[in-house]
C-alpha cells in the first residue's frame, strides 16, 4: 500500500487503524491519563459515546453505532495529522504529520505526455440511471422493479423510508 510517506504493507496499515478503532472504543475508567483526550475526540464527533462500544467486538455493534466509532477514529486520526495528539507505538510515524519538503516545480507536461483515456465499464452508467428514472416515471411495473433493486441496499425502516422520500422527489409513484 503506498501512503503519502513510503509503502506499508496492507497489513501494517489495517493494524494501525484497527488499533485506532480499539483505542477509541477504551472506556474512560480505564484510559487513565488519556481519558481527557478520549472525552475531546468524542466530544469532536458530536455524538455520544456507543454504549456498547467497551463491551462489544467492534463487528458486533449495531450499524449506527461503528459509524460514530469509525468517526470518531477519523477524528483521532486527523489530530495526530495536525499534530495536536501525539501517537505513539511502533508504526504511529504512518500517522504523524508529514513534514513540508520543497518541491522542484519541474517542467510542464506537454498533451503528448497523457494516454488516450480508455473506455470504462463505468462510462454510461449516470445516463443509465437517468433512463430507468424516466421509464419508472410513466411505468408503474418499472418502478415497482427499480425500487425493489434498490431496497436491497436499505437494512433498517428508515433507509427503506429514505428510498420512498427519493422516489418522491423523483416523482416516481409506487404501487399501494
Amino acid at each position: 500500500m503506498q501512503l503519502d510517506r513510503d509503502r506499508v504493507h496492507a497489513a501494517v496499515w489495517f493494524r494501525v487503524l484497527r488499533s485506532v478503532v480499539d483505542d477509541v472504543c477504551t472506556p474512560l475508567c480505564r484510559s487513565g491519563r488519556w481519558s481527557m483526550v478520549l472525552s475531546a475526540i468524542w466530544n469532536s464527533t458530536g455524538h455520544p459515546r456507543p454504549p456498547q462500544a467497551s463491551r462489544m467486538v467492534f463487528e458486533h455493534l449495531r450499524w449506527t453505532e461503528r459509524e460514530r466509532v469509525l468517526a470518531a477514529a477519523a477524528s483521532a486520526i486527523s489530530a495526530i495529522e495536525r499534530g495536536d495528539l501525539p501517537a505513539g507505538g511502533a508504526h504511529a510515524r504512518l500517522l504523524a504529520p508529514i513534514p513540508d519538503e520543497p518541491v522542484d516545480p519541474g517542467t510542464a507536461p506537454t498533451r503528448s505526455c497523457f494516454p488516450a483515456r480508455e473506455h470504462s465499464a463505468w462510462d454510461g452508467v449516470q445516463d443509465a440511471i437517468d433512463a430507468a428514472v424516466e421509464v419508472a416515471r410513466s411505468d408503474i411495473a418499472a418502478a415497482a422493479s427499480l425500487f425493489a433493486f434498490l431496497r436491497t441496499g436499505c437494512h433498517t425502516p428508515e433507509g427503506t423510508a429514505r428510498l420512498q422520500k427519493v422516489f418522491a422527489d423523483l416523482g416516481i409513484r409506487l404501487p399501494p
